[in-house]
């Protein structure tokens, strides 16, 4: 299988930092940064988007995938709230993993995540993941009528979208190459499995991934770094 030659590059530098001794969170946030500095980048040629604070079109009913580093650093700073707000999130969150646990495969309901505010804004803002991190829309309109459930087409920026899921990619898969969880979870899942038991199984919220090219890319950083030593 032809390595992605965007993706090669920075899944060879997040397989260094972690053989060099980098713990798996300290990268997820060097990895969250690299994404979000391109963005930025992107978003300074092309203008900025419509999304605001408080704007959750797109969290009212787009499914959200994490990685198994984001899952337990989110349950990790879940686990530091006050006992009442970290309660009332917690009935939320085992809910919308029941119903995300039953919908047909290949299919999502159509929910609200468990980790908007009252008022409508991400409560874990700073810590969100990948895939919310590369959400934006230049219209708020079309972000409303698909939420809604009307199939539009969202105005954004693809390299946007691109980057930050070749980025996405090549962290679990320099992971998977150093020993690490190449799966890809559905967060409500994820997150309700380890907040029971932080070091609970995640493979019941596992999503379908392609581990054809995690092999080979396992394969591929397993090669340079023994060229490296």
């Amino acid at each position: 299988m032809k390595d992605n030659p965007v993706r090669a590059p920075i899944r060879m530098r997040y397989a260094m930092s972690l053989a060099s001794g980098t713990s798996p969170s300290t990268a997820l946030s060097a990895a969250h940064r690299e994404a979000d500095a391109f963005g930025a980048r992107v978003l300074a040629e092309v203008g900025p988007p419509a999304c605001a604070a408080g704007c959750s079109h797109c969290c009212e009913h787009l499914p959200v995938g994490v990685n198994a580093v984001e899952a337990q650093a989110l349950a990790s700073h879940l686990r530091q709230w006050p006992l009442e707000r970290r309660v009332r999130v917690r009935e939320q969150i085992a809910a919308n993993a029941v119903r995300a646990r039953e919908a047909a495969p290949g299919e999502h309901p159509n929910m609200a995540c468990a980790l908007l505010d009252d008022d409508r804004r991400c409560s874990v803002y700073e810590q969100r993941p990948f895939v919310c991190r590369r959400a934006h829309s230049f219209d708020a309109d079309p972000c409303r009528r698909a939420a809604a459930g009307e199939a539009v087409d969202l105005p954004v920026d693809a390299r946007i979208v691109a980057m930050y899921s070749q980025i996405a990619t090549a962290f679990r898969e320099a992971s998977a190459a150093l020993g690490g969880d190449a799966g890809s979870y559905e967060l409500h899942q994820a997150l309700d499995i380890l907040l029971r038991d932080p070091q609970g199984d995640l493979s019941p919220a596992r999503e379908r991934s392609n581990e054809a090219m995690v092999r080979a890319a396992h394969a591929a950083v397993n090669a340079a770094l023994r060229r490296r030593r």
